[in-house]
């Protein structure tokens, strides 16, 4: 947990704020995100993943099978606009994978751009692939209060979007 958090400040450099639910295991389940300019910060120059993994498994290690409950929120001076070269600026309130023919499943996430919240990419309420097994999205959400989305290119915004192999 400590390490996420850290990571997360070092790489961005700006106002996250990232909490556990009771029992939920770090990285996986029950942890918001929160961006904002309330620090003087509030711009992530990369993509954002609710559970804190990566798709490609970097730098945190290698994306859970499932991800339940987490939350991406943007709020009023907060902006997540990719470095323009890797990453697009998009947003996962949960990314699930299995490289195997295990399930992936993303359950009960969400992402909240605010007003004044900005991102540049797209937006996933969640997110689930599998190589050779099943993958489901269900239960998950996006609003859109008044913020800004996809200021370059349109943007695109899913509830849920899962690929099974």
């Amino acid at each position: 947990m400590m390490r996420l958090l850290f990571t997360l400040l070092a790489l961005l450099s700006l106002a996250v704020t990232l909490t556990l639910t009771a029992g939920a295991s770090p990285a996986h389940a029950g942890q918001t995100i929160t961006i904002d300019g309330s620090s003087g910060g509030g711009t992530v120059n990369d993509n954002v993943w609710g559970n804190g993994t990566p798709p490609d498994g970097t730098p945190l290690g290698t994306p859970p099978e499932s991800a339940t409950g987490n939350a991406v929120n943007i709020n009023s001076g907060g902006t997540v606009a990719g470095d323009g070269i890797l990453s697009n600026g998009d947003v996962y309130g949960g990314y699930a994978s299995s490289t195997g023919s295990g399930p992936a499943a993303a359950t009960g996430n969400s992402v909240t751009v605010n007003s004044g919240g900005t991102v540049i990419g797209d937006i996933y309420g969640g997110s689930a692939t599998s190589t050779s097994g099943t993958a489901t999205a269900s239960g998950n959400s996006v609003t859109i209060s008044g913020g800004t989305v996809g200021a370059v290119d349109g943007g695109i915004v899913y509830g849920g979007s899962w690929l099974s192999g």
